[in-house]
């Protein structure tokens, strides 16, 4: 359970990015069932860069359920469910489809969230699960690689780090591919770093040793729209653009 620094009321962000001129005017609706709370305000929000600010609230009744719901469409973006007492439970993914359903039991997150009628959620929710389970190997590796007692023992953990990521790389990529226009897959192109292919030599033997920095600097917004709204109510798009201007700048 991740708590989040939220004020009271969240940032009242009147419409700030939450909702797009450009989508239908359908509304949205998002009917949700959350125990163990009753008769207590839960609130849906979303990240708009380094904030986290508040797209909506609704109080739960005896038997833990709401509807989150509104005219205007919200825009796309990462969004999450927070409690009664301001901590964040779980992420969703809100874009085209924004009439569906939740089902969730605080007291057995992570595993204890369902979506109904939503695709693009129950693709992400696979995705979560995978990753969270590779993030545990990964750090049992990473354990193993600092107490590792020779070279030959960190070579072999490293390998097995590496591995693990080309995994996880493919797994972004055959997922992308699948659906090369949801949400997830924009996600996963602004997570994705150039790889720089092996450098020229000049005559003499000598690499470029610019050649890394300006291949890497040319590539760092490849496959990013910055059309796609989408990006900017996420937690991702704003470091990236901030490691580019420190880094890369």
């Amino acid at each position: 359970m991740k708590k989040c620094l939220l004020l009271p009321m969240l940032v009242l962000a009147l419409h700030l990015g939450a909702q797009t001129k450009k989508a239908p005017n359908t509304g949205y609706h998002i009917a949700i069932t959350l125990k163990p709370y009753k008769h207590q305000y839960i609130y849906l929000g979303y990240y708009y860069g380094k904030i986290k600010a508040l797209a909506d609230s609704v109080l739960l009744d005896g038997n833990s359920a709401g509807i989150f719901k509104g005219k205007q469409r919200l825009g796309g973006g990462i969004y999450f469910i927070v409690s009664p007492r301001k901590e964040i439970l779980f992420e969703l993914l809100l874009d085209k489809q924004q009439r569906f359903a939740i089902q969730a039991d605080s007291s057995l997150l992570p595993d204890g969230v369902k979506f109904i009628g939503s695709p693009e959620n129950i693709l992400f929710q696979s995705y979560s699960s995978y990753a969270s389970s590779n993030g545990k190997i990964a750090n049992d590796y990473l354990k193993k690689l600092a107490s590792a007692s020779s070279r030959a023992d960190s070579n072999a953990i490293s390998e097995k780090l590496r591995t693990l990521n080309d995994k996880m790389m493919h797994y972004r990529d055959s997922l992308s591919a699948k659906n090369p226009t949801s949400m997830l897959a924009a996600l996963f192109r602004s997570l994705k770093e150039p790889v720089v292919p092996p450098g020229e030599k000049h005559p003499g033997g000598k690499y470029d040793s610019l050649y890394a920095y300006q291949y890497f600097k040319a590539h760092y917004w490849d496959g990013i729209s910055f059309t796609d709204e989408r990006l900017l109510r996420t937690p991702i798009f704003e470091p990236r653009l901030d490691k580019y201007y420190k880094n890369l700048v």
